[in-house]
């Protein structure tokens, strides 16, 4: 049995991969990170993996496979639940890879001493702190949230998502540039930083936004990234992208594979249409469901989403737990799974 998962709306021919299921304790298909085709992306802009790179992630790194993260400490702590909730163990299983893709990102990314993320929502700062502590847990790179705009709506629709999540990354570069995060203690840690001849790395966004898509009869979905017109009769998704700039290395840009979207209920997603999507779909999402007695999270309601539609038969028992954090994992670690490519080749 494959599963095809597909990226839609470019003039060329959108990329598709198709990969075998594969049998273990939560069974899934491996999926190989990838995003739109290159001509969403800026000149310097690394979008994705090479040919290579992605031949080697289908057919399994080379090394021990990953099945229990042992030695991976917990993520992340939210306020609400007091719980910590380890990100990297369902990533890894859901892609397939095997523990030296980790291993690679530890051993071949430069992390710097500070990164710069735009934004001071405690949700996400707490987030990436977390994240990092997963992926890098001997390293001591101090996280900065820095708040900037993203100049697109608050709900953003198809190309928005990347529009927002680029222009977040430059201007949080140029409040690093300029000294002026509104931070007096980073900016004195920036400036000597610079002095020394030290490279800032930046999270340019770990931005969610909504796409048109479809689900065909055998469940496999697709999405149009570049739709800019809201259509009431077609399906939306909810995804991810991710913006990585550590210099002296070109950005790397990844997007949440399409088994990884999550499903808006249709009233949501009309009325943050009807809205100009100046109310996301969330806060309309939790308001309604507010009036039945039901609570979510207007920021996290995936999890709620998912095990509805578990139970619905539309997706299967092993995305029990799946949630936003969960997503923005997902994004993140394609990413420096990438980087850390990139920095390889350039090292051959």
């Amino acid at each position: 049995m494959t599963r095809e998962f597909k990226f839609t709306g470019d003039q060329q021919q959108s990329q598709v991969t198709s990969i075998p299921e594969i049998s273990s304790p939560m069974p899934r298909p491996p999926i190989v990170p990838y995003t739109p085709e290159a001509s969403l992306a800026d000149d310097n802009t690394v979008f994705n993996q090479t040919e290579k790179g992605k031949k080697e992630t289908i057919g399994g790194l080379p090394g021990k496979e990953f099945t229990s993260p042992t030695d991976i400490p917990a993520g992340i702590k939210t306020e609400a639940s007091q719980e910590w909730k380890p990100l990297l163990e369902g990533v890894l299983k859901r892609r397939g890879f095997y523990t030296n893709a980790i291993e690679e990102i530890r051993t071949s990314v430069p992390f710097p001493d500070i990164i710069l993320i735009p934004t001071k929502s405690q949700l996400k700062t707490t987030f990436f702190r977390g994240f990092m502590n997963e992926l890098v847990p001997d390293k001591d790179s101090a996280v900065y949230g820095t708040e900037v705009s993203s100049g697109v709506h608050e709900n953003p629709f198809g190309p928005e998502t990347l529009e927002g999540a680029k222009n977040r990354k430059k201007n949080a570069e140029e409040k690093a540039l300029s000294g002026k995060t509104g931070d007096e203690e980073l900016d004195k840690k920036l400036n000597q930083m610079r002095k020394e001849g030290k490279p800032v790395g930046y999270i340019g966004a770990f931005e969610n936004g909504m796409v048109a898509g479809r689900t065909d009869t055998e469940g496999n979905i697709y999405l149009d990234l570049k739709k800019t017109e809201y259509d009431p009769n077609e399906e939306h998704f909810d995804i991810a992208y991710a913006i990585i700039h550590f210099p002296p290395y070109a950005p790397i840009i990844a997007v949440s594979p399409p088994e990884e979207a999550v499903r808006f209920d249709p009233r949501d997603a009309d009325a943050s249409a009807a809205t100009g999507f100046n109310i996301t779909a969330g806060q309309l999402m939790k308001e309604r469901l507010a009036q039945e007695g039901v609570s979510v999270d207007k920021q996290n309601w995936h999890g709620y989403t998912v095990q509805k539609e578990i139970t619905a038969g539309l997706r299967p028992e092993s995305d029990a737990g799946f949630d936003r954090f969960e997503q923005l994992a997902g994004v993140l670690f394609d990413a420096f799974y990438q980087l850390a490519q990139q920095i390889k080749e350039a090292s051959e």
